[in-house]
């Protein structure tokens, strides 16, 4: 049994060590959708590898511990209550070609441009956090139909109004850095809408 106990402090500190990483909740991005008109058209929605788990971990650099920004998943929910308010109809699907092969029309894949979020460092109150994401709308046979690129960035001083997260259990760094998140991903996504109904042709293709 010696060797049970001598074993103890090491498999306390790995305990310990991985009790430190938090995870940054954040907030709804979005949480009523746009008032737009509704296109009366079923549309398959993709997401990326790359932006459905993505997720990377900030370094507090003041102790031995750190931060789990899970953008991914707060993502895909955030454009799947835009692309409700879009569109008649939603279907997630499995890739760009399944969409298709279900016999929808249209396909839209979003992909994660760029997250700077888990770039910060101390002192984290300083820090800035850009979001960037790219819409691709295709059409039968895959073939292009518009393509949008959006952005958003929040700084130290923004309104942090509606992202703001109590965040039980979060220390302030933690919930501020959830913030300027859900804020970078407001902004952008709100670019998409902005651009897409300015689009023509993309309205008119999906329109027919």
């Amino acid at each position: 049994m010696m060797w049970l106990f001598k074993s103890c402090p090491v498999l306390m500190l790995a305990m310990a060590l991985s009790a430190c990483s938090t995870v940054v909740h954040i907030q709804s991005p979005v949480s009523q959708p746009p008032l737009v008109e509704k296109i009366p058209i079923s549309v398959g929605v993709f997401y990326s590898e790359n932006l459905r788990h993505y997720k990377c971990v900030v370094d507090k650099g003041y102790i031995a511990a750190s931060w789990i920004i899970e953008l991914g998943p707060a993502s895909v929910e955030m454009f799947n209550l835009i692309f409700g308010a879009l569109f008649e109809e939603v279907i997630v699907v499995d890739s760009v070609t399944s969409g298709f092969e279900k016999g929808l029309k249209s396909v839209i894949e979003v992909r994660l441009l760029g997250f700077n979020g888990c770039e910060a460092s101390w002192p984290i109150f300083g820090a800035s956090v850009k979001v960037a994401y790219e819409v691709i709308l295709r059409g039968e046979d895959g073939i292009i139909i518009g393509g949008w690129q959006c952005r958003g960035e929040a700084v130290y001083g923004d309104s942090r109004e509606g992202c703001s997260d109590k965040g039980l259990g979060l220390d302030p760094e933690g919930r501020y850095l959830g913030a300027l998140t859900c804020v970078g991903m407001r902004r952008a996504v709100a670019e998409f809408i902005v651009n897409f109904q300015k689009d023509s042709q993309a309205r008119a293709y999906l329109g027919k």
